[in-house]
C-alpha cells in the first residue's frame, strides 16, 4: 500500500508521444482489446501472487500452519491471469468514460472492479476456497476474514494501474501506426 501511494505521489515527466487516435474499425476494435487482454493480464497475475501473499500473511497472523500448495498457486494464477485479461478488455471498452490522469484512470477501474467483480470474489465459492485452504474458514473468526478483505482493497487499485499504465505503454509503442478519427 505504502509503495502505490508513494507511486501515486511521485510526480512524472509527461511522455511526449502524443496518444494514439483509435477507429471503430475491426482491426482497431481487436488491437484495443488485445492491449486490455494482455495488460489485464499481467495485472492479474501481480493480483495473484499478491493475494497469496495476502492470505498466508493473515494465516501467519492467526497463527494457522500450512504448507506450501504448489497446485493451489498455480490454480490462483490461472484464475487471475483469466479474470485480468476479462477485466483488461473492459478497461480497453470503458477508459475513455474514466479520467484523463491515467494514475486516476487505473485506481478509479480498480476500484470499479473492486466493487463489482471483486465483490463477487469476496462473497463466492472461490473466496470461501481460498479461505479455507489458508485455515481461515468459518471457525476462524469474522476479524481475520475483515482483515483479508481489507488487505485485497489496494491489491484492487494496484490491479486497475497496472493495467492502465500497461495499457498506456502498449499503445504508444514506436511501431505502432498512428490512425486518425
Amino acid at each position: 500500500a505504502a509503495c502505490t501511494i508513494a507511486m501515486a505521489v511521485i510526480k512524472t515527466m509527461p511522455d511526449p508521444r502524443a496518444p494514439r487516435a483509435w477507429t471503430q474499425h475491426s482491426g482497431d476494435v481487436t488491437r484495443q482489446l488485445s492491449y486490455g487482454a494482455l495488460a489485464g493480464g499481467l495485472a492479474g497475475i501481480v493480483w495473484g501472487v499478491a493475494a497469496r501473499v495476502v492470505l498466508r500473511f493473515v494465516a501467519n497472523l492467526a497463527g494457522v500452519t500450512q504448507r506450501f500448495d504448489w497446485a493451489a498457486l498455480a490454480t490462483l494464477l490461472a484464475a487471475a491471469l483469466v479474470f485480468g485479461a476479462l477485466a483488461g478488455m473492459v478497461y480497453a471498452a470503458i477508459r475513455r468514460v474514466l479520467p484523463q490522469n491515467q494514475w486516476l484512470r487505473g485506481g478509479a477501474f480498480g476500484m470499479i472492479v473492486c466493487f463489482t467483480l471483486g465483490i463477487a470474489l469476496y462473497v463466492g465459492p472461490l473466496w470461501q476456497t481460498e479461505l479455507s485452504r489458508a485455515g481461515l474458514g468459518p471457525g476462524a473468526g469474522a476479524a481475520y476474514q475483515a482483515l483479508t478483505a481489507a488487505l485485497f482493497l489496494p491489491n484492487f487499485a494496484a490491479f486497475g494501474l497496472i493495467t492502465s499504465l500497461v495499457f498506456g505503454q502498449l499503445e504508444k509503442q514506436p511501431g505502432a501506426a498512428r490512425l486518425t478519427l
